[in-house]
């Protein structure tokens, strides 16, 4: 059984390991406050109608511990005591299942390997965990033949195949209501983490947890609501118990209580309660009636992970059924499952669906081994193996998957960002706005049917496949290109929109406001002014002692006006250069030459000056070297000589980042820079 907490998240994707393996001392304190009753009569003589649908209803028990009377729940609780005083003596499940049934006021019992339900005449069920079945232990995991079949729909289309009503701000949900169990094994803080920086859930992500037994962080409320998220997981304590009649699935909230009378409080339908042998801790579980009334219609285009044991079953599906709705898929796990391995999977699962922007599907089928937990259990080979339910379809994507990008630099197109147009502003010629999109999770098999789009203020791109663009890595496309759209002013604001068709049906997009901006005539910035290095080494054997001055004019590339870097190249100016020093002889000891001064011209381009605009005041980084011809220095004593290079790096290889900024004027770079050996100074000034 696995659960945890997490901030605020927007695509609803519920995993929960239920019944899994882990170390937990005995709970000895009362753990989640109870929630409160909405009546302050514990049993109601007029108990509400039950809705419709409910398993409580069609068997004709409680729907909630509310409703059932005193002497019932306190029955229950001696039977449980009883039974778990059996498995702490040695008894075998069985044993406790035949002594359960030997009792005269039983309505119905059963077992698997590891847990243990039962429910009184007039009561509701009651779960006993035998402790190994919590054990946390890691997996050893191997290949599996079986194959990861899941449950298909008919050949209906999904209507909603990306999630999240709104494109660029998705919500998901994170539980982890038993972190002091699972400790280290427990995925919530990963997977919350791993959303987080899903494009679209920023700061988007609910992260809960139970550090310890009494956190009272994650409990009941915690699983309503769900139909605010997009992306849902749970990692938890989780179990189905079987019979000839009955089928029941619950899964353990957090919530922990005292007594019977503590139950008499809780009105909420679709309760249960559950024991945990080797622990004094009472726990509150919740049935798939409890989403039913939660959830009347499921939930509708979320992504739902149950990382439990026991979470999907091929002969009865309440839990899935109780929460998917239209275009949602589940995943669960069809048996006990060891935590370290359910870790890793839910990890590789959400990896793909966020790195790559694939569906459900593409990322279940991605799993290979990592879909089937083999251990051992008492002795007995276990294969828990995880499964995908859905409804309509299991093409569900928790993330768009087209982007616009910089056409120069690339990376996202943000809002407000400015890009220029082809053509000159006001002249009466209509101009073409450039473009670069991004498409991902496309595999091959499907990339003729994704068909991209690019609109201006409502002038389109001819539909195409993704296909004419470039191919980035297994599953993405970049594609380039421009469109015509109208005689532009010098300055506009307009809307660029993305959009594919999706192969599975569906569309995913991406809409931004940008400033489109058009040459007049504006001309490109023009610096001039000069760098200076000095490069000095001293020791007892060598001196060396060299001097470039620079005087030199930097032109803008007339493609970056208007845009956020605008790149300057020097075009022509000159060097001067000069050397002096001391080097030691054969027979003469140490001696002294200079050389110099030596002017040469400096060529096109070997000084460059980026400036970012978007920075207040601007950054800068530049640099700048010239190698000119080779010369001969004659030393001045004795029959010495040696060649060099008239070479000089007159400014120096710096960065954004390394704190240089243009004057708060904007006319105006000047500087000084140091290493080990040499110094540099420079001043230029636009013109």
């Amino acid at each position: 059984m696995r659960f945890v907490r997490y901030g605020s998240l927007a695509l609803l994707l519920i995993s929960m390991l239920v019944g899994c393996r882990g170390d937990e001392d005995p709970v000895t304190d009362t753990g989640n406050p109870l929630p409160s009753s909405p009546s302050t009569d514990p049993t109601p003589s007029d108990p509400a109608p039950t809705p419709v649908g409910l398993e409580c209803g069609a068997v004709t028990f409680p729907c909630s511990l509310g409703e059932v009377s005193i002497d019932v729940l306190n029955r229950g609780e001696t039977l449980a005591d009883a039974v778990l005083a059996m498995l702490d003596g040695g008894s075998s499940i069985e044993q406790a299942l035949a002594y359960l049934r030997g009792q005269a006021d039983l309505a119905d019992a059963a077992s698997n390997k590891a847990v243990l339900r039962f429910r009184l005449n007039g009561g509701r069920d009651v779960f006993i965990f035998a402790t190994d079945a919590l054990a946390a232990a890691p997996s050893i995991a191997g290949a599996s033949s079986a194959s990861n079949s899941m449950k298909r729909a008919s050949n209906a289309t999904a209507q909603k195949v990306v999630v999240g009503s709104s494109v660029e701000q998705k919500r998901a949900l994170v539980l982890s209501p038993f972190k002091h169990f699972f400790k280290e094994y427990d995925d919530g803080a990963a997977v919350a983490q791993l959303l987080e920086n899903t494009r679209g859930y920023d700061a988007n992500v609910t992260y809960l947890e139970n550090a310890t037994k009494t956190a009272a962080t994650v409990g009941i409320q915690q699983f309503s609501g769900w139909e605010n998220y997009d992306v849902i997981h749970v990692t938890g304590h989780g179990a189905q118990v079987c019979d000839v009649n009955r089928c029941v699935t619950t899964i353990m909230t957090g919530d922990i209580y005292s007594n019977a009378d503590d139950l008499l409080q809780l009105t909420e339908l679709g309760l249960n309660t559950a024991h945990v042998q080797g622990t004094e801790g009472k726990h509150l579980a919740l049935s798939p009636d409890y989403f039913k009334t939660k959830y009347p219609a499921g939930l509708d285009s979320k992504l739902i992970f149950f990382n439990a044991c026991q979470t999907y079953s091929t002969t009865n599906s309440a839990m899935s059924d109780a929460l998917l709705g239209a275009n949602s898929v589940y995943f669960g796990w069809t048996d006990i499952v060891e935590s370290i391995g359910s870790k890793a999977t839910a990890l590789a699962l959400f990896g793909s669906l966020s790195s790559k922007g694939v569906t459900a599907q593409a990322a279940f089928d991605s799993l290979g081994e990592l879909a089937n937990n083999q251990h051992t259990y008492k002795g007995e080979p276990i294969e828990a193996h995880l499964r995908l339910a859905h409804k309509v379809s299991s093409e569900l994507r928790i993330r768009e998957v087209v982007k616009l990008e910089r056409v120069t630099g690339g990376g996202e197109l943000m809002a407000n960002a400015t890009v220029k147009a082809v053509g000159t502003a006001d002249d009466g010629i209509v101009d073409f706005v450039p473009y670069q999109i991004l498409v991902e999770g496309i595999p091959e098999s499907q990339q003729d049917a994704a068909i991209i789009q690019f609109t201006v203020d409502g002038h389109s791109s001819t539909p195409q496949a993704v296909t004419i663009g470039e191919r980035v890595g297994d599953t993405g496309w970049r594609l380039t290109g421009q469109i015509p759209y109208i005689d532009v002013k010098a300055e506009q604001v307009v809307e660029m929109l993305a959009t594919v068709q999706l192969p599975e049906g569906g569309t995913s997009e991406h809409r931004v406001s940008v400033k489109l901006t058009a040459q007049g005539d504006e001309q490109g910035e023009t610096w001039v002014g000069q760098g200076i290095m000095r490069l000095d080494i001293d020791t007892s054997f060598n001196q060396v002692h060299v001097v470039a001055v620079a005087n030199v004019t930097f032109e803008q590339d007339p493609s970056t006006i208007g845009a956020r870097y605008k790149y300057l190249y020097s075009k022509g100016g000159t060097m001067t250069w000069s050397r002096s020093g001391a080097v030691p002889t054969a027979f003469d000891g140490m001696c002294s030459y200079s050389a110099g001064p030596i002017e040469i011209a400096i060529p096109d381009r070997d000084g460059s000056i980026i400036i970012d605009t978007a920075a207040s005041p601007s950054t800068y980084s530049m640099s700048g070297l010239t190698r000119g011809h080779e010369v001969r220095i004659a030393e001045n004593c004795g029959n010495y000589a040696f060649s060099t290079r008239v070479s000089g790096s007159w400014l120096p290889a710096t960065g954004q980042n390394d704190g240089f900024t243009v004057s708060a004027d904007g006319g105006t770079i000047t500087g000084v820079k140091s290493d080990s050996n040499s110094t540099w100074e420079w001043t230029l000034t636009r013109q």
